[in-house]
């Protein structure tokens, strides 16, 4: 049996997705969808039910994705152990991520990796989407998470996980009554907060505002969510902060609403440096966060947030 055809079987139904698979392993989708065909009629069952909205998978496919989760954990503890580096990683993984992630998800993540390995040592660094690439080059980390700039620079590979709306957070007398979004013209009309740590972010809203004929109104800039809120709530202004970076819940008197008209995203994934394999616990956290990015919803409007 091709070690490679079960490999890809395993990603895509932790993923639960072809196209998140394909990113992570770095391959077509049409790639992975004709390895999966080919394991099917290898084993002669069918392990994927295909359909134009989801997959999921069969009775036999749920089997053997159990059974291959568990088989390829033993595989990289194995590798580990072999080929870790004898100096200062030696178990222990280095890590980078966006402050925008870092204080809100990224925990809840890390807390649920700890239930499969509760023994790797993991340090995270809280870098802009600019210091992490100049992290990964220098090999200073095993890999990074957050956005990257399109197309990523060429030592850098990016596996994105999900689209993430960019949200408007002011007060809910700021809004109008049962608003689902805020148009980028409405944003214009306000004094805002903006995240000065996020330059992809702020590249993109100026870049949306030139194309529409607007100028924004940048009240002040600070580099963490939590002083942008703290802002807000002392009535400096409306902040302007990915989905992601909200916390569990907001205050009674707050309202998080998505910017459309257009819609606003940033795209959410994994850094590595390209054409270096990642070490198998590394690897293992990596796949770990990027099903646990692919996993997360997203509501319309918010004054209390689930994640």
């Amino acid at each position: 049996m091709n070690l490679k055809l079960l490999r890809t079987f395993e990603a895509v139904a932790r993923n639960g997705s072809f196209t998140r698979a394909a990113n992570e392993l770095r391959r077509s989708q049409a790639t992975v969808s004709s390895q999966i065909s080919v394991l099917e009629q290898q084993l002669s069952v069918q392990l994927i039910e295909r359909t134009s909205r989801r997959v999921s998978m069969t009775l036999a496919g749920q089997e053997l994705a159990t059974a291959l989760g568990q088989a390829f954990r033993l595989i990289d503890d194995g590798l580990e152990k072999v080929r870790d580096q004898s100096g200062a990683r030696r178990g222990r993984i280095i890590i980078a991520c966006v402050p925008s992630l870092s204080s809100v998800l990224l925990p809840r993540m890390l807390a649920a990796y700890r239930l499969e390995d509760g023994v790797t040592r993991i340090d995270m660094e809280e870098l802009s989407s600019t210091e992490m690439i100049d992290a990964l080059i220098a090999d200073q980390i095993d890999f990074g998470i957050g956005p990257c700039i399109e197309p990523p620079p060429q030592e850098i590979a990016f596996a994105a996980s999900l689209d993430e709306p960019l949200c408007i957070l002011l007060f809910k007398s700021q809004a109008q009554r049962n608003a689902s979004g805020i148009s980028f013209a409405m944003l214009a009309t306000l004094p805002l907060i903006t995240l000065s740590g996020s330059v992809l972010l702020q590249r993109q809203l100026e870049e949306t505002a030139k194309a529409r004929g607007l100028q924004l109104r940048s009240q002040s800039e600070v580099r963490h969510v939590q002083t942008a809120i703290a802002m807000v709530q002392a009535g400096v202004g409306a902040a302007i902060v990915p989905r992601l970076a909200l916390p569990t819940v907001l205050g009674s008197s707050l309202l998080a609403l998505p910017i459309i008209d257009p819609v606003m995203i940033r795209r959410i994934g994994i850094l590595t440096r390209r054409g270096a394999a990642l070490r198998p616990t590394a690897a293992r956290l990596a796949r770990h966060v990027q099903g646990s990015l692919a996993r997360q919803s997203f509501t319309q409007s918010l004054n209390t947030v689930a994640l």
